[in-house]
This record gives C-alpha cells, sequence and structure tokens, in this order.
C-alpha cells in the first residue's frame, strides 16, 4: 500500500487531518538515556536485549516495551534536536503520523456508543446540506478503507478552505470502487472523520477528542498542536541521520507514555466501552493474506498471538505502536529520523518479547 503523502497546513478544515507518510530504512547516532527492569533477572536479561537492538540500530527516539503487564523497558536515545544538543527522552514528544488513525477511530467509536451515529449509516448523520455525494459513504466504510474515497494531492485539495468544502470536494472525487466493494488506504477518507464530528457536534475536534478520549484516557501529552510554533517538549524531526531538519510543527503529536496509557484504556475499555472495543480490533476487511484492517488498526496472527498494530509517518518522523492484549503486552516505537527503518526494529523486538511458540 502506498498512500500519498499529505503535508498538514494551518487551515481550519485540514487542521485536525492525520499526516501520513510511510518510510523505512537507515540509522542513526546514539545517546542513551533510560530505564528498564533490574539486570540479572529475566526482565533485565530482556531490557538489555532490547537496549541492545536499538543501539545496534543506531536508533534515535522513545521505545517503550510492557510484557504480561510488566515494564521491561522505557528509555530515549539520539538528539531531540541536534542545532540545540537536546537529547531524547521517554517525556519527548513525536509526530505519530498514522498511529492517530486508532485514536480518531476511537473518538468516532465514543459518538457511536452515545447514540450520536450510526457506524453502518452514512457520514450524512445529523448534517444539514450534506453532499449527496457521500451519502452512500458510512461511518464503518471510513474507518476501515473500505469506502473506495482515494488519497487526493495537496494540489486537489487546494480549493478546501472548511467542512463543508471537504465534504463537497472529497465526496465529489471519482471513486477507486463502489462503497464497501473493495478495500484501499486512503487518508482522504479518514480526514472525513475530522470534518464530520465538528460539523455534527458544532464544536471543534481538538477540543471534543481531549475532553471524550485524551483527558479520561489519562493521556495529557497528546493531540493536535503546533499551530503556534513549536511544541514545548516536542523533537525536532529530521529526514536521514545528521540530516535535515523538517521542523514542520504541526501534527498529531504523543510520547510512550500516553501510549501506554491508551493500551491500558483499551484493555480496561474505559472510556470507549468494551463493545466498542470489539469493534476497532474485528477483522472487517482483508487487505492481504494473514493481515486484516480492523477500525484504524491492522490485524494479524503473530507466533499464535493476537497482534493488533499500525505503523505510523509524516515528514521526520516514523513510529510503530504493536499490542499484544491478550498477554498485556506492548511495544511502542518512536523516532524522530525518517529514514529509521521501524518495521526491522518492531520484528527484532517482537521476536524478543514475545515467548518462543
Amino acid at each position: 500500500m502506498n498512500p500519498l503523502r499529505m503535508a498538514a497546513k494551518p487551515r481550519r478544515w485540514i487542521a485536525t487531518l492525520t499526516v501520513l507518510a510511510l518510510t523505512s530504512a537507515g540509522t542513526t547516532g546514539v545517546t542513551l538515556a533510560g530505564s528498564a527492569s533490574p539486570s540479572g533477572s529475566p526482565d533485565g536479561d530482556l531490557a538489555g536485549a532490547v537496549r541492545t537492538i536499538l543501539e545496534d540500530a543506531g536508533f534515535s527516539g522513545s521505545v517503550l516495551v510492557l510484557r504480561e503487564g510488566d515494564l521491561i523497558y522505557r528509555g530515549a536515545m539520539g538528539l531531540a534536536d541536534a542545532a540545540r544538543g537536546l537529547e531524547n527522552t521517554p517525556e519527548t514528544l513525536f509526530k505519530i503520523g498514522s498511529i492517530d488513525k486508532q485514536l480518531l477511530a476511537g473518538f468516532v467509536l465514543t459518538l457511536a456508543q452515545d447514540g450520536l451515529i450510526d457506524l453502518q449509516g452514512s457520514l450524512c448523520q445529523g448534517i444539514d446540506g450534506c453532499p449527496e455525494s457521500l451519502e452512500d459513504v458510512t461511518y464503518h466504510q471510513v474507518l476501515t478503507h473500505t469506502s473506495g474515497i482515494p488519497d487526493m494531492t495537496d494540489e486537489e485539495l487546494a480549493s478546501i478552505r472548511s467542512n463543508e468544502d471537504a465534504l463537497r470536494v472529497i465526496g465529489d472525487a471519482e471513486r477507486l470502487f463502489a462503497p464497501g466493494e473493495g478495500w484501499a488506504y486512503s487518508t482522504t477518507a479518514y480526514s472525513l472523520l475530522t470534518a464530520t464530528p465538528e460539523m455534527l457536534l458544532e464544536r471543534g475536534l481538538i477540543e471534543s477528542r481531549s475532553e471524550r478520549v485524551f483527558v479520561p484516557a489519562d493521556m495529557p501529552s497528546t493531540g493536535l498542536a503546533g499551530f503556534e510554533g513549536p511544541v514545548p517538549g516536542a523533537a525536532t524531526g529530521y529526514d536521514q541521520p545528521g540530516g535535515m531538519a523538517l521542523d514542520q510543527p504541526i501534527g498529531n503529536w504523543s510520547n510512550v507514555d500516553d501510549l501506554w496509557a491508551w493500551h491500558r484504556a483499551l484493555l480496561a475499555a474505559a472510556p470507549i466501552s468494551e463493545p466498542m472495543v470489539e469493534l476497532m480490533e474485528t477483522r472487517h476487511a482483508e487487505v492481504e493474506p494473514g493481515l486484516w484492517y480492523g477500525y484504524g488498526v491492522e490485524l494479524r496472527d503473530t507466533d499464535g498471538h493476537r497482534e493488533v498494530s499500525h505503523r505510523g509517518g509524516t515528514a521526520g518522523f516514523v513510529s510503530q505502536l504493536v499490542r499484544f492484549p491478550d498477554e498485556d503486552t506492548l511495544i511502542v516505537i518512536l523516532s524522530n529520523v525518517e529514514s529509521t527503518d521501524v518495521d526491522a526494529l518492531k520484528a527484532a523486538l517482537v521476536a524478543a518479547v514475545l515467548p518462543s511458540s
């Protein structure tokens, strides 16, 4: 799957657009800081293995590893700001790219559990003047990338200045297939999930998501920010090790602690109810043999374990959020070097953390 890169812009409609760019490969230098289980214990041995994997990869960023509910590793390496010599820490904020899709899906699920929308119903529910071109597209289809709405280029989206414009322009785009008749990853379609809730609730999405998801889930450092300039505590993104700084501040930000809190919230089914969490983690659409898509998450079996995960990326940043909810096991990888091979890091950490089958 090759979604188009979409850069965030300070326009109202695009203010809450998930920024996605999938990239891989590369390493960078290391400065180590972090905490882990005491050495000499089995968990300490695993913590050392995690640290070695990251050091060998020349990782720059922050990582958290939880196995069966026990914190194994929480640490950071590399520079958050090379120009100022500031090191990454576990508290450093990183852009999370399409990891935000599951956070956005979670917000939409709170609307469904409160009876404000029907997931199997049209995106136009409760929206006056919604274009006919979106009447046949459901929330479920957008959440599962089965809407047929294509990813659009910045040039194609240049005329959009409001939520109403977004619904009209995106709704009028030629479909890749009839809604529900195929699968195609679409960040453009997901951007509609930022517009329709604002129009339905008549309230800004940033505030609504905070109130409905981030505050009750204890995620104080997560959300869209950067419209007023650099975000305090945030890393600068780089294209490659020792390379060019990509310092566009607008984006969806989080850190390893908040994403650990998200994992705990899903396990506790609060603020998103258990039936809605089950819907999020249901195999709704087959992407390819052995890989399915739920609501904002990829689903697969890994060595007999149920994996719920997603890759994220945007200019200067790349990430992985990997959950094995049945075992209360979690891997969070947040890097501020776009060329970092987070797929290889994910594979190595999963192999180290999961028990041998």
